[in-house]
């Protein structure tokens, strides 16, 4: 893993003397992936939240530990800032075997105290609410909206918007590619919005990735994608889960988890179409179809289908991933499928629509 030198706030997160954030390296296929784990609003042991989390970390260390570079969890760990609601969190982090990062949501301030605190978090999580690393190719940037002094009204302030840009700038500088790691949207910014969304523009982010909102959301300006994961703590709109991101060569790809539904299958290259953006990688030649696959038992054997046609897909050494390669992209819109069978029998699949010769962006 690559890190980037920096003189600004900015820095590789150091989440505590116990727990000391270092991402793993993207896969030997060069797919850099992440586990999303949604706003948890934890308060007790005793509620389903607390279960459903339990049964997340065993998930995730059976299915993704040895093949994502980290786990992220966007804020709201915690119903009130509560310090014992904190220590549950805590206790199921550690069980983790992949390193794992959080920033602060809006329900994580101490709200009995007149500057409304980010201590109980700082104490129990992270001592840093705003850090950067470098997985790949890629430079994650996590920053908090509550930097202000009239919270819960989101906000980031001139200093924080001066780090990002100088990271942005230096990222930009040694061809890195920008995820903005976030609790809400930069539309939500009651201070400093209009700036940072210039920034977002000018740098031309890729990916920003949140909570807050409680729901699957990809919202997509033909620039930079925003996403959301459905909450654990206050799920009123699915099945629990979490998701799980990946970026290949430029491509982002995105699928949410049920839980207790492994094995799953991503496709990681070509682009969904939903999800193209203008530095989206295209081709008009050969291209290259690639998929990840995440479950308990190992994969041993993969086919793509496309316009008609199965191509079987050849697994890359040390990875999930498998690939294969198409001589002519379809002219039209058309749906590609991939199926991996694992050692147990299972098979599970990914569609996407992929655009076609004939269209544009």
């Amino acid at each position: 893993m690559t890190t980037v030198a920096s003189e600004h706030p900015f820095q590789v997160t150091n989440l505590t003397p116990e727990n000391r954030f270092q991402p793993q390296f993207p896969d030997s296929a060069g797919v850099i992936s992440w586990v999303h784990i949604g706003d948890l609003h934890l308060i007790h042991a005793d509620e389903q939240s607390h279960d459903d989390l339990v049964q997340i970390v065993d998930e995730v260390n059976r299915a993704f530990a040895e093949s994502i570079s980290f786990v992220y969890l966007p804020g709201d760990l915690a119903e009130n800032a509560d310090p014992a609601a904190y220590a549950l969190v805590r206790a199921q982090l550690d069980r983790l075997r992949a390193p794992w990062c959080a920033i602060p949501g809006d329900l994580d301030l101490q709200r009995n105290r007149p500057e409304q605190s980010l201590t109980n978090f700082q104490q129990a999580i992270s001592q840093q609410t705003d850090f950067a690393f470098t997985v790949g190719a890629v430079r994650f940037i996590a920053i908090t909206a509550f930097a202000a002094s009239n919270p819960p009204l989101f906000s980031i302030t001139t200093e924080q918007r001066e780090a990002l840009t100088f990271q942005c700038k230096t990222a930009t500088d040694n061809g890195l590619a920008l995820v903005l790691l976030m609790h809400c949207y930069p539309s939500e910014l009651h201070d400093g919005g209009p700036e940072l969304r210039k920034i977002i523009r000018q740098f031309n982010v890729k990916l920003i990735d949140m909570g807050h909102t409680h729901d699957n959301e990809i919202a997509n300006d033909g620039h930079t994608l925003y996403a959301t994961t459905r909450s654990i703590g206050q799920n009123d709109k699915g099945s629990v889960g979490y998701s799980i991101v990946n970026i290949d060569g430029g491509v982002v790809s995105w699928r949410f988890v049920e839980l207790g539904q492994l094995p799953i299958v991503v496709i990681t290259s070509p682009s969904d179409d939903r999800l193209l953006t203008q530095s989206s990688p295209t081709s008009s030649g050969s291209f290259r179809i690639r998929a990840k696959f995440f479950g308990p038992a190992d994969p041993v054997r993969a086919y793509a289908h496309l316009d008609g046609i199965d191509y079987s897909m050849d697994r890359i050494e040390g990875s999930q991933v498998f690939e294969t390669i198409v001589s002519h992209p379809p002219t039209d819109s058309n749906a590609l499928i991939v199926s991996i069978q694992d050692a147990s029998g299972a098979i599970a699949s990914d569609e996407i629509n992929i655009l076609g010769t004939n269209e544009k962006l």
